[in-house]
């Protein structure tokens, strides 16, 4: 899914929110969620898991090469908790984003919120390979979009009316 905010007026827009509703029949999701694997039918090996288990407990015994060579230097620091954090699978990098970033987007079940600081006039801002749209039901569905912006008096929504 490709999202695309112009500024097709004369002045610069500032604050704008963007709130893009979809239907009950459509899916949206951010790119970067996984799928869930399915579990194998095929049980463990109790024999692997078990020299897999003493193979991490004499790991940890040891020591890792870098491990031994800060404390060696006396160099221990929060990295290593770091590393710790980071290795985790649930603990997504990209998603942390600096905290004076000039735009983001926001997906809310099935709600994507765009915010932009600012955005001269005759430019535009082109979100892709973020989100993914997925259709449900066949049928006709409606997307509300709402603009909420500084110069704007009022909303302005706009309905896309699509048939799948």
């Amino acid at each position: 899914m490709t999202i695309e905010v112009s500024n097709k007026g004369s002045s610069k827009a500032n604050n704008m929110y963007i709130d893009i509703e979809f239907p009950e029949g459509v899916l949206i999701y951010k790119n970067s969620d996984e799928p869930n694997e399915p579990k194998s039918p095929i049980p463990l090996n109790p024999v692997d898991s078990a020299q897999a288990e003493y193979n991490k407990k004499k790991i940890k015994e040891q020591g890792s090469p870098l491990a031994r060579l800060q404390a060696s230097l006396g160099f221990v620091n929060g990295l290593n908790k770091f590393e710790a954090l980071a290795a985790r699978p649930n603990f997504n990098l990209p998603d942390i984003h600096p905290v004076n970033l000039k735009w983001w987007t926001k997906l809310d079940g099935n709600k994507i919120t765009v915010k932009i600081d600012s955005l001269l006039h005759t430019r535009c801002m082109v979100f892709d390979d973020e989100y993914m749209i997925v259709p449900l039901i066949a049928g006709k569905h409606t997307i509300e979009i709402q603009v909420i912006c500084e110069e704007y008096e009022n909303i302005d929504t706009k309905l896309i009316e699509f048939n799948i």
